[in-house]
């Protein structure tokens, strides 16, 4: 009888968790999926080009910053740029490169990272964040290198965390 009563109180305590643990989701409470981390957004290229610009080294800005910007965005995102809310799914990825510059032409060179925004509502901000050194799915950066990213796009309120416009 007495292991009755523990399979039975066990039962009851995991019951009680899925209960709470969905409770505090509908309560506005992070979901522990958004812990998982990123995929790598493969196929990104043929996603839609948003815009890029470039932004050279100097003392407004961290030189691992600057460089050919390339901006992408799947199709919810994309929803996004023309209301200026973005749904749930949008993702938007920042591909940059450094480039080399002569008398006619900046051209890409090594490509420096590429960097995610995943649309979470769950995640401070609204955004969950990811950089990829060198563009490759197994360097991720670390989170100190996502905290910054998060810390600049909280700043960012009127464009619901984005800078980029989309360029028709």
């Amino acid at each position: 009888m007495h292991g009755f009563r523990t399979g039975l109180l066990l039962v009851t305590m995991a019951s009680l968790g899925v209960a709470g643990s969905m409770a505090s989701r509908a309560a506005g409470q992070p979901d522990p999926d958004a812990t998982t981390p990123i995929p790598f957004p493969e196929g990104f290229r043929s996603w839609t080009h948003v815009k890029s610009a470039v932004v050279r080294p100097g003392p407004s800005n961290d030189s691992a910053f600057s460089g050919l910007h390339n901006i992408y965005a799947n199709a919810p995102a994309m929803v996004g740029y023309r209301t200026g809310r973005f749904p749930d799914e949008a993702v938007i990825v920042f591909d940059l490169f450094d480039f080399e510059e002569s008398a006619e032409a900046l051209r890409p060179t090594r490509r420096k990272s590429v960097s995610v925004m995943m649309r979470d509502p769950s995640a401070q901000g609204g955004w969950r964040f990811e950089d990829f050194r060198g563009g490759e799915p197994s360097q991720r950066a670390g989170a100190q290198a996502i905290s910054a990213c998060l810390a600049c796009h909280l700043r960012e309120v009127e464009g619901d965390g984005v800078f980029s416009a989309f360029v028709e």
